[in-house]
């Protein structure tokens, strides 16, 4: 999994010069000027090494003035290229379908892949990042060229696709806890996730003695879109009275 801190100090524009990892779960990212010179103008290309190595270029420059969220999503995008093996299988027209055609399906799957894992890696900060991806298209309006969708066209299916996720996905909520959380605090935190009142002191207990508590609706989890703002704004209320409450999601 990509790691959005490191990524976020990495593409601090305050920073010279960027420095981002050498290697992400095993995804080498290459650094310096394009192997491609028609790569140029582009954040980032994922392809393969001579040896099969799944390499993601990526221009420093465009990354900065993307920001860290936009170019995580760029990130994700490139990632799902090698995932879904578009690196490994050149494109061929057909009768059906002209090499246009089957590159502009190539990049809204591979976005379509990005929303998702944006949610599945970083649940937290998902709202930011698939944010500023859409503002980030919305602003530029690239026309795509033959290869891709237009940056208008990208942008209205992000946002469909955030709210697709916002109303269907689920999620388990995990509360890690620590001795100098109050204890109101999480009792505050059960009853406002309706909690059955009943399970409230023996969840506690479980969490005393674990570490952790896995809450679970019903058995089938909470809808992401309706808890996400709750546990937002329950992380920077714990932060702002100084006691550290951790909440996870588990997404399903």
């Amino acid at each position: 999994m990509p790691n959005l801190l490191a990524w976020q100090a990495a593409t601090d524009w305050k920073t010279s010069p960027i420095s981002l990892p050498a290697n992400i779960e095993g995804f080498e990212m290459i650094a310096g000027p394009a192997p491609d010179p028609s790569w140029t103008g582009s954040p980032m290309v994922a392809y393969l090494g001579p040896s099969g190595e799944r390499r993601i270029w990526y221009d420093g420059v465009m990354c900065q003035q993307m920001g860290s969220y936009a170019s995580m999503f760029v990130l994700l995008h490139e990632i799902a290229h090698h995932t879904l093996l578009h690196t490994a299988q050149p494109i061929v027209p057909t009768l059906l379908l002209s090499a246009a055609q089957q590159s502009m399906g190539r990049e809204a799957q591979a976005d379509n892949v990005a929303c998702r894992e944006a949610v599945r890696f970083f649940p937290l900060e998902a709202p930011e990042v698939l944010d500023a991806i859409y503002k980030y298209w919305a602003a530029a309006q690239g026309s795509g060229g033959s290869s891709h969708p237009s940056d208008a066209q990208r942008a209205v299916n992000v946002y469909q696709q955030w709210q697709s996720y916002l109303s269907t996905a689920r999620c388990d909520i995990l509360v890690h806890n620590d001795p100098l959380t109050p204890r109101d605090a999480i009792v505050k935190l059960l009853g406002v996730l309706q909690v059955n009142p009943v399970l409230v002191d023996p969840l506690i207990h479980q969490a005393e003695l674990t570490g952790s508590l896995r809450l679970n609706y019903d058995g089938n989890g909470y809808f992401y879109g309706q808890v996400v703002a709750f546990i937002r704004e329950v992380i920077m209320d714990a932060r702002k009275h100084g006691y550290p409450l951790m909440i996870d999601f588990a997404m399903r």
